[in-house]
């Protein structure tokens, strides 16, 4: 039912397409079933994120901690990940802006705010909590097709150290301040 509105605007079935580094035309399979889920995956995850950073924001005063969370149970855990389960560090720490989650393609991790009384009552429930970040090394990703090389943090899918919740929070709080102050006649009214 979906596929031949897709196929109308464009976006699935076979098409000739140009790629400009080899400078030759050939034939490309626009869309999958499999795509259109990781899509619809990632859409959902990284909107998740940017509206549970925005509680993170506005509730540190009384919820200053983010504890990491790996879920149990993932058909392909990521051993890095399962490494920083139960990482509890400020809201404000540095290592969240580059392992918030999603840290990658079917990254199900997640984010906690705690309290300190949490905290306690974490450890007495028999919680191993670390709070430092566990130290990490950064690795070079060379994309086959372009070249192009990047560095990520090891357990990082390249393309997913930053963190999508903060973000999207930062962009929305910059447009609130430059429409305040008057600075923002180049920015379109929200949406």
């Amino acid at each position: 039912e979906l596929t031949p509105l897709l196929q109308t605007k464009g976006w699935w079935g076979q098409q000739p397409a140009f790629d400009p580094l080899s400078g030759e035309t050939r034939w490309s399979q626009l869309g999958s079933v499999r795509r259109l889920k990781i899509i619809f995956d990632v859409n959902m995850r990284v909107s998740y994120a940017a509206g549970h950073w925005s509680s993170f924001e506005r509730n540190k005063a009384t919820r200053p901690f983010i504890r990491y969370v790996h879920l149990e149970g993932q058909e392909h855990p990521r051993p890095l990940h399962a490494l920083w389960h139960n990482t509890v560090l400020p809201v404000d720490h540095p290592w969240w802006n580059t392992h918030a989650c999603p840290n990658g393609w079917n990254c199900h991790c997640t984010l906690q705010s705690l309290s300190q009384r949490d905290i306690d009552r974490l450890q007495r429930e028999g919680e191993v909590l670390k709070f430092e970040p566990v130290s990490g090394t950064m690795r070079k990703f060379v994309n086959n097709r372009t070249g192009e090389v990047t560095t990520v943090p090891d357990g990082i899918d390249p393309g997913w150290a930053y963190n999508p919740g903060k973000a999207g929070y930062l962009s929305v709080v910059e447009q609130d301040l430059a429409r305040k102050s008057g600075a923002s006649d180049w920015l379109p009214p929200p949406s």
